[in-house]
C-alpha cells in the first residue's frame, strides 16, 4: 500500500495542474469589449473604460480632421474596425503607416494602449482616401504626418506638435505652417479645394494664399529652418466617454473570429483550429484562402475559396477573390454578381463586373457606379472613359478622362490622361461630320423617293384617263380652281367692316344698280391701288372683278377678285 502523503502529492499536483489550465484558458480567452461610433467599431483588450475612451478619441480625430477639410462628418464605407490590444502578440504586428484590410474587406487599425502616431497617421490616410479627391504626393504626405502628432484628451484636440526630427521635411512644415498661423488656417481648405480640382499650383496658391508655390516653398524654409514650432486647438465636439457609448463585452468565439479576420501572423492557427472545432467553417475557409492568396498559393486558395462559395459565402470579399481565380468566365461573373448583391458599395466588384460584360451600356452602368464609389482608381475613369467613347458620349468621355487625370499618381500619368482628353475634341468634330454626312444622304434619298412617287403617280392618273377609266370621285372640278369672273364698272360708294377687318364693299353701277361685294383680303389683286381699302363711306371710280356667289345672308352678289381705282 502506497503511503498517503504520495496520495496528497498526487492531489496537490492535480490541483495545481487545474488551476494552472485554468489560468491558461483564461488568458488564452481575455474579456474583450467594444463600441459604435460614427463609421467606427472600437475593441479593446482592456476595459470597458478604455474602450469608451478610445472611441472618444477617434471620434474627436475625425470630427476635427472633417473641420479642417470643410467636409463634416467623413465617412468610411465598410465601417473601419480599431483594435486597441494590452500588448500586441509578438509576430502580429501589422506594417507600419498601413491599415489592415480584414477578411471582410473593411479597413483595420491595430494598435495597443492608446491612439499611436502610427495609428494616427493610418487613421487620417483611410479618412482622406476615403473623402477627399486625390491630392499631389506631397501634400497629402505633409497632411498625414501633421495629423499623426494631433493631441487627444476628451474634448479638447490639439495640432500643431512637431514630429520626430526625421520627419520634420518640407511637406509637413507646409501644411503645420498653414494650419497653425491664424492668417493662413482658412486659406489652407482653400488650397485643398483648389488643387483636389487639379487647378494649376500656380493658380491654387495664389488664389488661396496670395503667393506663388516659389514663394511659399520660400517662407516655409525659413520657417522650418527655424525650428520654432507652435500649438492650436483644433475643433472637437460635445462628447462624454462616459455617457455617450454602449459597451457591451464580446463573445469568445465571435472575438476570436474578429481576431483571426485581421490576416496577421496568427491568423491561420485561429482558423485552422476554427476548422477542428466545427465553427464558423466558411469564414475560416474565406479566411485561409485569402491568406493563401497573399503567400503565392493560387491553387489552395482556389479549392478553398470554392468550397466557401459552395457553403453559402456571403462575403463579397472572398467572392470577389473567387472570381478572379475561376477560370470559367460565366461562373466568374456569377460571383462576381452575387458579390455586388452582398455588397453594392464595393466598388472592386462593380469595376470587375463591368470588365465581364460585352453589352457597352451595361459597362457603363458598372463602372460610373465604381468611379462614384471609390474616385481616386484611376482604372476605373479610364474603363468608364473608354466605354464612353464606344457609345460616342462624347461630353461624358471628356469628363471620364478629367477624373483619370484628377487620379493619376504621376505627372507623367497625368499628362497622358490630359493628351487622351485633349485627342476627345478632334474625335468628336470627325464624329459630327460623318453624322452631317450621313444625314445629307438621308435627306436626298428621302426627296428623290418622294419625286420618284409623285412621278409614278402622275404616271398612273395620266394611264387611267387615257385609257377610259371612271374619273376619280374625289377629284375637284377645273371650274372650282379656275373660276370665272364677271367684270363690272362703277363708283365705290362704301367699305363695310367688322372691327379694323374689311367684309364687303359696294359699287354703284352707271345704270344705278347697288352691287355688294364679299371680302376676302387674302384673295383679292389690286391694279394701281397704292393704299389699303379704309373703311367708312368712299368715292372712288373702280372697275371690279369677281367671282359670282351669291350670299343671302349678306346680299352679296360674289366675291372680290380683282379692284382697280381710277
Amino acid at each position: 500500500m502506497k503511503p498517503l502523503r504520495h496520495f496528497i502529492s498526487l492531489a496537490a499536483i492535480l490541483l495545481a495542474a487545474n488551476l494552472l489550465a485554468a489560468n491558461l484558458a483564461a488568458a488564452a480567452h481575455t474579456p474583450w469589449y467594444s463600441t459604435k461610433i460614427g463609421p467606427f467599431v472600437v475593441y479593446s483588450e482592456t476595459s470597458a473604460k478604455e474602450v469608451r475612451e478610445r472611441a472618444a478619441e477617434v471620434e474627436q480625430f475625425r470630427f476635427s480632421l472633417g473641420e479642417l477639410l470643410g467636409r463634416p462628418d467623413l465617412a468610411v464605407n465598410p465601417p473601419l474596425e480599431l483594435f486597441f490590444y494590452r500588448q500586441i502578440p509578438v509576430g502580429t504586428s501589422p506594417a507600419q503607416h498601413a491599415p489592415v484590410i480584414t477578411r471582410t474587406g473593411a479597413p483595420a487599425v491595430v494598435t495597443s494602449g492608446t491612439l499611436s502616431p502610427d495609428a494616427r497617421r493610418t487613421l487620417a490616410r483611410i479618412l482622406l482616401t476615403q473623402n477627399v479627391g486625390r491630392m499631389a504626393p506631397g501634400l497629402e504626405h505633409g497632411l498625414e504626418t501633421f495629423l499623426s502628432t494631433t493631441e487627444l484628451h476628451g474634448a479638447k484636440v490639439v495640432w500643431g506638435n512637431p514630429p520626430p526630427p526625421a520627419d520634420r521635411d518640407a511637406d509637413w512644415a507646409l501644411v503645420e505652417w498653414l494650419v497653425t498661423n491664424g492668417a493662413s488656417y482658412g486659406q489652407f481648405r482653400v488650397l485643398l479645394a483648389n488643387l483636389e480640382k487639379n487647378v494649376d499650383p500656380d493658380v491654387a496658391f495664389r488664389n488661396a494664399i496670395g503667393k506663388s508655390p516659389e514663394d511659399v516653398r520660400a517662407t516655409v524654409a525659413a520657417f522650418l529652418r527655424a525650428g520654432v514650432f507652435s500649438t492650436i486647438d483644433g475643433p472637437s465636439r460635445p462628447l462624454s466617454a462616459a455617457r455617450d457609448f454602449v459597451v457591451r463585452e464580446r463573445d469568445a468565439d465571435e472575438m476570436n473570429l474578429r481576431l483571426a479576420d485581421l490576416l496577421l501572423a496568427d491568423s491561420a492557427s485561429r482558423y485552422q483550429d476554427m476548422l477542428n472545432a466545427g465553427v464558423h467553417k466558411t469564414e475560416a475557409q474565406e479566411g485561409l484562402a485569402l491568406l493563401a492568396v497573399r503567400a503565392g498559393d493560387l491553387k489552395r486558395a482556389a479549392e478553398l475559396l470554392k468550397q466557401a462559395v459552395a457553403g453559402g459565402s456571403k462575403n463579397a470579399a472572398a467572392l470577389i477573390e473567387y472570381a478572379k481565380l475561376e477560370p470559367d468566365p460565366a461562373q466568374s461573373r456569377a460571383s462576381l454578381e452575387q458579390a455586388v448583391a452582398a455588397d453594392p458599395n464595393s466598388a472592386e466588384a462593380h469595376f470587375l463586373l463591368g470588365s465581364k460584360l460585352t453589352d457597352p451600356a451595361k459597362q457603363y452602368e458598372q463602372y460610373s457606379i465604381a468611379t462614384k464609389l471609390a474616385p481616386r482608381e484611376q482604372a476605373y475613369w479610364v474603363a468608364l472613359a473608354n466605354v464612353l467613347m464606344q457609345l460616342k458620349q462624347w461630353a461624358p468621355a471628356s469628363k471620364a478622362w478629367r477624373g483619370a487625370e484628377q487620379a493619376a499618381t504621376t505627372p507623367e500619368e497625368r499628362e497622358k490622361m490630359m493628351s487622351e482628353r485633349l485627342a476627345i475634341e478632334g474625335q468628336r468634330l470627325d464624329d459630327e461630320e460623318e453624322q452631317r454626312r450621313k444625314e445629307e444622304e438621308a435627306r436626298r434619298a428621302e426627296i428623290k423617293r418622294l419625286k420618284d412617287q409623285a412621278r409614278a403617280e402622275l404616271r398612273a392618273a395620266e394611264d387611267k384617263v387615257n385609257h377610259g377609266g371612271a374619273p376619280d370621285p374625289n377629284a375637284v372640278p377645273w371650274d372650282q380652281i379656275n373660276a370665272p369672273t364677271v367684270h363690272v364698272d362703277g363708283q365705290m360708294i362704301r367699305v363695310d367692316c367688322t372691327g379694323k377687318t374689311v367684309r364687303t364693299l359696294t359699287v354703284k353701277t352707271p345704270d344705278g344698280k347697288l352691287l355688294k361685294f364679299t371680302v376676302n383680303m387674302g384673295n383679292i389683286s389690286f391694279k394701281n391701288q397704292v393704299t389699303p381699302l379704309v373703311c367708312g363711306a368712299q368715292d372712288h371710280a373702280v372697275g371690279i372683278d369677281y367671282v359670282a356667289k351669291p350670299n343671302a345672308r349678306t346680299g352679296a352678289v360674289g366675291d372680290l377678285a380683282v379692284i382697280e381705282v381710277r
